[in-house]
This record gives C-alpha cells, structure tokens and sequence, in this order.
C-alpha cells in the first residue's frame, strides 16, 4: 500500500534571492488572474465538523481539508510557471504570498498540526504535498504534469492564460 506521502510531490520553500539553482529563470511571475480562486488547506487524518472532504488528485484517496483555508487568493502577491534546469519536463508552480499570507503559513508550518497541505485552483486539488520545512513567502510545488489533469490546468492558470 502506498502512502500519501509517497505518491505526491514535495511543497519546498524557496528563497528565491538566494536559490535561483533549480528555475529555468524563464518564470514570468503575474498576479492571479481575474476569477481565478487559489486556496491552501491544511490536511487533517480524520473528519470533523471543522473539515471538509476531498480526494488526493492522483491516487483518489479521501483527505480531510481543515476549514477554512489557510491561504486564500488575496493572501497571494504573484503566482507564476517555471521548469526544473534539471528536470525540464517538471513544470513547478511558484506562489509568492503577501506578507500576511507569509505570516500566516509560516505560524502554521514552523510547528505544524497537519503534515501535508492541499493547493486547490478553481475548485480542483491540484497536489497534496507534505510539509518538510516551515514555509514563509515562498513556495514551489513540483509534479504531476500528464498524470493529474488539475495540475495541468493549474499550470494554465499559473502561466496566465
């Protein structure tokens, strides 16, 4: 059996000043595009009255999304679409958080109660990646692409079209 953890793509936080080694450096980094809807939920093991149910994009397992979002749109300063240098064909979505999207990701990643997020775009989950390190104004979320047709649409979104 596998785990959730070992089928989804690792959520890793960048700074972005200082590590430039894995970007193609061919990201255009835009605000959200009008009516798109970003949200970042903390993902919990079981269901609660707090909670709401939703699956795993690639394996179709149940996950619990604690409510409500952790980061919403307008916690988001720029999103954009950029490729591993050494995995070209890995598309990696960037979101950049306003500082008090920071903030809030940062209180709730630096000692977590959930070990994985969920990024949904426009209603779909796009990835349930596992938190490794305490994120603060930027993240990356790598993986997906051709497997996971919300990550591939959420690729259109981050590439602002």
């Amino acid at each position: 059996m596998r785990t959730m953890a070992s089928t989804t793509p690792i959520l890793v936080a960048m700074l972005l000043a200082t590590t430039g080694c894995y970007f193609s450096g061919s990201a255009k980094l835009i605000r959200v595009p009008k009516g798109a809807v970003i949200e970042i939920y903390e993902v919990v093991p079981t269901q609660a009255n707090n909670t709401k149910p939703a699956a795993e994009p690639v394996t179709g397992n149940p996950i619990h999304l604690l409510t409500p979002p952790l980061i919403v749109t307008s916690d988001i300063d720029t999103i954009g679409l950029d490729v591993n240098r050494d995995q070209p064909d890995q598309p990696m979505l960037m979101i950049n958080l306003t500082t008090g999207g920071a903030q809030k990701m940062l209180a709730a990643t630096t000692n977590p109660t959930a070990s994985h997020l969920a990024l949904i775009v426009n209603g779909q989950v796009v990835s349930v990646p596992k938190i490794v390190t305490p994120i603060q104004g930027s993240m990356v979320v790598t993986g997906g692409r051709g497997k996971n047709a919300a990550f591939d649409n959420a690729c259109q979104v981050f590439a602002g079209k």
